[in-house]
C-alpha cells in the first residue's frame, strides 16, 4: 500500500487526457450508515466510495470507548488502509474503472458484506443479545476508568490525610501516655514514701501509746507517793488567825486549845505546825499538822466528832489530783445523796450504796470498780 513512484508519469498523462481542465465536484451526501450500541457510529456517503476517517464519529455519551471494527465499511476499513492512493488516482476514482459496483435507490435493498464480516457481525449480535437477556444491562456497560482513577487518587489522598492525622493523634496520645506514666511513676514513689512514713507513724503511735501508758502509770505512782507522803498530815480549818501571829501561837492553838482542851487528845509526836498559803484579811488560812506517829493522827481523827456544831473541821491531807477527783466524785453523787442513799468518800474513791466508784479522767465520769476493790486498802 506504499505509493507507486514509478507510475507517477502514467497517472499524470492519463489525468490530462481524460479530464478537462475544470473538474466537476460531486456534492457529498451525508447519511448515517450504522447506529448500533455494539458498533461505532459511522457517517459517510454510501454511493460515493468508502467512508474516510474524517467521517467516523464516536458517540460522546458512551461510558467506555467501543471496539474499533475495521470491517464496518467494507474490506480494508482501518484508518491506515483507507488513505487515498495519490499516485494511482486514475485507477481509484476514474469513471472508466473496470471494477463493478452495486448502487440502488431502493430503501428495502439489503447489501450483505463478505462472509467473514457477516459471521463476525452475527457473533457480536449474539453476544449483545445474551448480555441483554442476562438482566438490566446497558448497551455499553463499563465505568469511566479515568474518573475511577481520579476517584481512587482522591480516596488515596484522603486516606493518606486520615492516616497522617491518625499518626499525629497517636504521637500526641503517646506523649500524653508517657506523661501519665511519668506522673504514675512519681505517684508510686510518693506512695512508697507515704507507706514508709505510715509504717513509721504506726510505730511512733505504738511507741507514743506505750509511753502514754507508762506516763499515766508513773503519774498514778507519783500521785500515790504524794498521798503516801501526806499520810501523817492533818489539815485544820476554822481556827482564827491573829494579825501578829507566830508559829508558837499557831502550835499552842492547835495542840493545847484544840486537841487537849476540846478533843481530849494529848499529842506529843508533832513534827511541825504552820498555816498554808498567803495571808488574807477576809479569811483565816488552814493549818497543817504533821505527826511523827500515824497512830496519833488516827486518834485525833477519831475524836473529830467532838467538833460537831463548831466552825472548826479536820480533814486528811491529799495531793491536788486526789483533791480534784474527790470533789468530782462528790459532785457526781449529789443526786444519790438527795435520794437518801449512803455516800462516803474513801481516799480517791467514793462508796455509794455499798458500791465503790473511781473517777476516769479520760472519760470525765465515774466508773464502777470490781467487787473486791471496796475491800482494798485506801490508806485512810
Amino acid at each position: 500500500m506504499s505509493p507507486k513512484l514509478f507510475l507517477l508519469f502514467e497517472q499524470a498523462l492519463l489525468w490530462c487526457a481524460v479530464y478537462p481542465a475544470q473538474a466537476t465536484k460531486i456534492p457529498a451526501i451525508t447519511t448515517v450508515i450504522a447506529d448500533h450500541g455494539w458498533l461505532p457510529r459511522v457517517e459517510g456517503t454510501p454511493t460515493q466510495g468508502r467512508a474516510t476517517d474524517a467521517t467516523v464519529i464516536h458517540r460522546a455519551e458512551l461510558l467506555k470507548a467501543p471496539k474499533n471494527y475495521d470491517y464496518s465499511s467494507g474490506h480494508g476499513g482501518a484508518r491506515q488502509s483507507m488513505s487515498p492512493k495519490l499516485f494511482l488516482l486514475f485507477e481509484q476514482v476514474s469513471r472508466y474503472s473496470h471494477f463493478k459496483s452495486f448502487s440502488s435507490d431502493d430503501r428495502f435493498v439489503v447489501v450483505l458484506p463478505c462472509p467473514k464480516v457477516f459471521f463476525e457481525t452475527c457473533s457480536e449480535c449474539c453476544k449483545s443479545v445474551l448480555l441483554l437477556l442476562a438482566g438490566d444491562i446497558e448497551e455499553n456497560p463499563g465505568p469511566d476508568f479515568e474518573e475511577m482513577f481520579n476517584q481512587l487518587l482522591l480516596g488515596q489522598k484522603k486516606i493518606g490525610e486520615d492516616i497522617k492525622e491518625i499518626k499525629e493523634s497517636q504521637a500526641n496520645f503517646r506523649k500524653e501516655l508517657e506523661a501519665v506514666n511519668t506522673r504514675v511513676g512519681h505517684l508510686d514513689e510518693s506512695l512508697k514514701r507515704v507507706q514508709l512514713h505510715d509504717s513509721k507513724i504506726s510505730d511512733l503511735e505504738e511507741s507514743v501509746k506505750k509511753i502514754s501508758t507508762l506516763i499515766q502509770s508513773q503519774q498514778e505512782e507519783l500521785i500515790n507517793l504524794a498521798d503516801r507522803g501526806r499520810r501523817n498530815n492533818l489539815i485544820v480549818f476554822g481556827i482564827p488567825e491573829g494579825f501578829e501571829e507566830t508559829d508558837a501561837d499557831v502550835k499552842k492553838s492547835v495542840l493545847t486549845d484544840l486537841f487537849e482542851n476540846r478533843m481530849g487528845v494529848k499529842v506529843s509526836t508533832i513534827d511541825r505546825v504552820h498555816r498554808l498559803g498567803k495571808t488574807s484579811a477576809n479569811r483565816a488560812r488552814p493549818i497543817i499538822v504533821k505527826f511523827y506517829d500515824y497512830n496519833d493522827k488516827l486518834e485525833v481523827f477519831r475524836n473529830c466528832k467532838k467538833l460537831k456544831g463548831t466552825k472548826i473541821s479536820v480533814s486528811n491531807d491529799y495531793s491536788p489530783v486526789t483533791l480534784r477527783r474527790r470533789k468530782q466524785l462528790w459532785e457526781s453523787a449529789r443526786s444519790d445523796k438527795a435520794k437518801g442513799v449512803y455516800v462516803r468518800l474513801v481516799h480517791d474513791k467514793i462508796v455509794i450504796d455499798k458500791e465503790m466508784y473511781s473517777w476516769d479522767d479520760e472519760k470525765n465520769c465515774r466508773i464502777k470498780l470490781a467487787t473486791g476493790a471496796a475491800k482494798q486498802d485506801t490508806h485512810e
